[in-house]
């Protein structure tokens, strides 16, 4: 099998996607399975992928919940290429669990609360997912049931730089995220009304509106 980095032993393909490839690991240090995400060097847009796979590192890195999967490392000067090191979550994605098989609703509301905590915790970074979906949702078993993981940061944007510890802000600026918005505005006629900040799992989605 192959070894990468001499701390990985790849041991199966778990999935693949643009540029990267995902394969379930073992780190040989600590005799623990891992994910790992890799993208090559070769190909014509390796720049921009590994430009893109260190920021998503750096946003996914700052947020510590028990809903969000972790990152555990990350490398770009191997001989494989750039690596992301991933928890692994042993269970299954949230839309093939509800295939067919509506979730009781004492249930669906716990899992509920435990997106919107994990989300809150995204948001309380600074950082906007942007491809939140069942397909970016791992279920797995807790101590206390089942448990949400929330994956992917691939298109993860930061809304307040100021919350982002270390350099993540080098790659994806404030005004940047604001100069995304549409042009369009949402217009209110209720008396009383007010604009509230946004932050929701799409870039496209005008600020909301509370009465």
């Amino acid at each position: 099998m192959t070894v990468l980095g001499g701390r990985y032993r790849v041991l199966k393909p778990l999935g693949s996607g643009g540029s990267a490839e995902v394969y379930l690991a073992e780190q040989l240090s600590l005799n623990r399975k891992v994910a790992l995400k890799v993208i090559t060097r070769k190909g014509p847009t390796q720049p921009e992928a590994q430009a893109r796979f260190k920021r998503e590192a750096l946003i996914h890195s700052s947020i510590e919940h028990p809903s969000v999967v972790r990152i555990l490392d990350f490398e770009t000067d191997g001989p494989e290429g750039t690596v992301v090191v991933l928890e692994f979550v042993e269970g299954v994605r949230l839309d093939e669990a509800i295939a067919g098989h509506p979730l009781e609703p004492r249930e669906a509301t716990r899992l509920l609360l435990q997106l919107a905590e994990g989300l809150a915790a995204i948001h309380g970074k600074g950082v906007v997912h942007r491809d939140f979906k069942a397909e970016n949702v791992m279920l797995s078993d807790g101590p206390e049931g089942k448990q949400v993981r929330i994956l992917d940061f691939g298109l993860a944007r930061i809304f307040d730089a100021d919350l982002l510890e270390g350099d993540g802000r080098s790659f994806v600026s404030n005004s940047a995220w604001w100069r995304r918005r549409p042009r369009t505005r949402l217009q209110s006629s209720c008396a009383g009304c007010r604009r509230i900040p946004a932050r929701t799992s799409t870039a496209s989605a005008s600020p909301p509106i509370t009465c």
